[in-house]
């Protein structure tokens, strides 16, 4: 593929921010197991939390090829550090798919104000068999009681606001899921165990837990039951930038090698 000056432009911008900013702290919080936040400040100054937040929601409005190019270049400089920047956007997608202007525009204003989202279906014992899902959503009058626990959700301990999948009808299996919204300070809702992790240390993965969590009906995206195929078409999207990532740790391991 041959790429705009525009998109060259941008990946050396990057590229610089990676090798200069992200390379000399990464050693030490892949030790600690802890994200840099200052470094993560400087990130959103260049609208990097975010690739897939929309031009009229105050983002950048990039390609998905320069999207692309910008996620190799992070993950040149660290994998953990550019997962967390991805996860923004893997809480934002099931928005884009079938949420509300008004849902859009809440989780735009968390990540325009440095925040984080998270996107959050595994569970102990349902990840790619959505159907075993136990987090359960009870309709009561105007609200929805959430119960459950889910695990390995990246930027997990982090996030100001979470897209939760769960179920709203048992006897449905998969056809029974439903997606809603959930802000970070909703009684009932807490952060289990941060995972010690092998690799990737400066992306926070943890436990999200939901003990009666009480959330209005209007929080549903897209409708009930219709949780699963915004759930599979989030994670579609999202494969080319995982892909990337990949492509850009890959390049950071060979270059190594060969020093």
């Amino acid at each position: 593929m041959i790429f705009t000056e525009e998109q060259r432009e941008i990946q050396a911008l990057v590229h610089a921010f990676a090798e200069k900013e992200i390379r000399p702290l990464s050693r030490k919080y892949d030790e600690l197991g802890e994200f840099p936040m200052e470094l993560y400040k400087k990130a959103c100054r260049m609208q990097l939390n975010c690739l897939d937040l929309p031009e009229k929601y105050g983002g950048t409005g990039v390609s998905k090829v320069t999207s692309c190019l910008i996620r190799e270049e992070l993950s040149w400089g660290d994998a953990g550090f550019s997962l967390s920047l991805g996860a923004n956007g893997l809480g934002f997608k099931p928005l884009l798919i079938a949420g509300s202007e008004a849902q859009r525009r809440h989780f735009a204003d968390v990540l325009l104000n440095d925040g984080f989202t998270a996107f959050a279906i595994t569970e102990p014992d349902a990840g790619s068999d959505a159907g075993s899902m136990k987090t359960t959503a009870r309709r009561v009058g105007d609200e929805y009681i959430l119960n459950g626990h889910k695990c390995f959700i990246t930027n997990g301990g982090l996030a100001d606001v979470y897209t939760v999948l769960a179920s709203t009808d048992k006897s449905k299996g998969a056809k029974g899921l439903t997606m809603f919204i959930v802000d970070r300070d909703t009684p009932g809702l807490s952060v289990g165990k941060h995972e010690n992790k092998m690799g990737i240390r400066l992306s926070n993965t943890a436990d999200v837990i939901f003990h009666d969590v009480k959330v209005p009906a209007a929080n549903i995206i897209g409708g009930e039951g219709k949780g699963f195929r915004i759930a599979m078409e989030t994670l579609n999207q999202g494969r080319a930038g995982t892909c990337s990532s990949a492509v850009g740790l890959m390049r950071a391991a060979f270059e190594y090698a060969m020093k």
